[in-house]
């Protein structure tokens, strides 16, 4: 049954992994179109004078024509699947695998390297817990960092359409496409390899639902799926909790145990049946795509891994009751508010007027929110950071800032209560964090005697003329 309709998400592609090469590149979907013509056909309010188009993003055909395009022009991969699987979203795979980059830089992988002499490269290997008919995580883990895979799936036709995929990027020595027929996710898949070989890391997309009743209920949604691929006994933590099951049996075999999550509500569950197993390092984050947000949950038993209370999406009860987020309104202009804005676009323009007032600020949105005319009325987001000196730089969040957080504005339905501004801290230096919001929200409300002073000048001036 499908759901009643939700309110839309804000865009989130600004949140995305550093490293996430679409994050500040968004897809040109006009340009892609010209050198591609079967993906030109789901292109829609295509403008020839500015070089600009949209994508019909209801269509689970266009979804499944972008991938393809991407992984093509980006990645130099061939890739098909049929049109009844689930379609991957490349951002979001993206920020997964990046993920894993961090965490493999965050521990010692001497004692799991696979190499044949002292002097020869480590050979990063990992075991992708089913794969899909897509396979996408080892034809770009094998693409970009020249990984191997173990890629399991206990779907016939699934498994055919990896093997197929892996075989027309002949990428066969580095990726083991293996068929299993239970639910033992790691032993059965590993009972053919030598006792003696280790991995890097296990990384998961888990079936997130129940049952199919539970999975339909987005009115909105384009996604395509078997079964197999949406639907576990137990959904998402009874998954992820057989995965952790079977760790325990394998901490000597694996470094990171790893698994995206789908919903926020299930990685308590997780940590603490982790906890239960007596699991000291563990590790969460957040992965941010288009208008979706999802989690990763990552576990070690290794002793050269110290764990890390920061690199968890989940902090101490103490640490929530620390200023987090702040709401403020903008009304709306009328003869009696002249503070007010009449437009969504006039608060966005108060809020760009102060960043560039101040050399250390930097706002970030979407490129392609400008397409999506009827929505950008009614909601937009930024990113806010605020960047240190040159001279001085913290090791707590990126190179070179400071603090950073999310800025959203929402308009009333009618705009009769005018504007919504959300304010939410991020990471970095907190108290720094909310200086910089108490003075641009200041900047934005404009109800000082400053901005008073400003207004009268400005009616004065009028007057004259």
């Amino acid at each position: 049954m499908r759901g009643e309709r939700r309110r839309p998400t804000p865009h989130l592609g600004a949140l995305a992994h550093d490293r996430n090469r679409y994050k500040d590149n968004p897809p040109d979907f006009y340009a892609l179109g010209r050198q591609y013509p079967e993906f030109k056909q789901y292109l829609r309010n295509v403008d020839e004078a500015k070089c600009r188009a949209s994508l019909a993003w209801d269509d689970p055909f266009a979804a499944r024509e972008l991938t393809k395009t991407l992984l093509l022009h980006d990645f130099g991969l061939k890739w098909e699947i049929p049109i009844n699987r689930l379609c991957p979203p490349l951002p979001n795979r993206l920020n997964y695998l990046h993920w894993i980059e961090d965490l493999l830089s965050q521990a010692d992988c001497n004692g799991f390297a696979e190499r044949h002499s002292a002097t020869e490269e480590v050979v990063v290997a990992g075991i992708d817990v089913g794969t899909g008919a897509n396979c996408i995580y080892a034809l770009l883990g094998a693409t970009m960092n020249k990984w191997k895979f173990v890629a399991t799936e206990i779907d016939s036709e699934s498994y055919e359409c990896a093997k197929e995929n892996v075989a027309r990027n002949h990428l066969e020595a580095m990726i083991s496409v293996k068929r299993t027929h239970s639910n033992k996710l790691l032993m059965e898949p590993l009972q053919d390899e030598p006792p003696e070989r280790k991995f890097h890391f296990v990384m998961c997309n888990p079936p997130f639902f129940d049952n199919m009743d539970e999975a339909d209920t987005n009115p909105d949604a384009s996604c395509m799926g078997s079964a197999n691929e949406m639907v576990f006994p137990g959904g998402e933590v009874a998954f992820i909790g057989r995965m952790i099951e079977e760790s325990v049996e394998l901490q000597t075999r694996v470094l990171w145990f790893t698994s995206m999550i789908g919903r926020k509500s299930s990685l308590r569950k997780l940590l603490a049946l982790l906890r239960e197993k007596q699991v000291q390092s563990t590790r969460t984050t957040e992965f941010f795509q288009g208008r979706t947000k999802r989690w990763g949950i990552a576990w070690t038993f290794s002793a050269d891994v110290m764990n890390d209370p920061s690199a968890k999406v989940l902090g101490k009860r103490k640490e929530a009751h620390r200023r987090q987020e702040l709401s403020f309104r903008v009304p709306l202009q009328s003869p009696e508010v002249q503070s007010g804005c009449i437009t969504i676009q006039d608060v966005v323009q108060r809020i760009r007027e102060f960043v560039e007032t101040k050399e250390e600020l930097k706002l970030s949105t979407d490129e392609h929110e400008a397409d999506r005319e009827e929505e950008i009325q009614t909601w937009v987001m930024f990113r806010l950071e605020q960047h240190h000196p040159i001279e001085k730089e913290s090791a707590d969040v990126a190179p070179g800032v400071r603090c950073a957080g999310r800025v959203e504005i929402f308009a009333s339905d009618d705009n009769g209560d005018g504007f919504k501004v959300l304010v939410v801290f991020e990471e970095g230096e907190r108290a720094t964090f909310w200086t910089t919001v108490d003075l641009l929200q200041a900047a934005t409300v404009r109800t000082g005697r400053q901005w008073r002073r400003k207004r009268q000048r400005l009616n004065e001036q009028c007057g004259d003329t």
